[in-house]
């Protein structure tokens, strides 16, 4: 490969980078939110969903951390729930 096909492809690369952090970083239309509440309103796809949001490339920043926080504040409620849940039956046992 020669310097110019070199500085080329460089060139091609960091534009292109440059490009998909534009990308990322552009805010989410109202129609895009609005389709992902929807998402989120069905079962078991809402929480795959949010793992292809939240780690997946591609996806704007804000989006992506939207979907980790949704994860984290599901994780406390399963852990919540879980303690409440086995409090419950332990009482009911005795």
């Amino acid at each position: 490969m020669n310097i110019f096909a070199h500085h080329y492809s460089l060139t091609k690369f960091m534009i292109m980078n440059e490009f998909d952090q534009e990308k990322n970083e552009a805010p989410i239309s109202i129609g895009n939110w609005m389709i992902t509440m929807l998402v989120m309103c069905i079962p078991v796809v809402n929480f795959v969903m949010l793992f292809v949001w939240g780690f997946g490339n591609g996806y704007p920043k804000s989006k992506s951390n939207w979907a980790k926080a949704s994860l984290v504040w599901m994780l406390i409620g399963f852990v919540i729930g879980a303690f409440f849940w086995s409090t419950i039956t332990a009482a009911l046992m005795n």
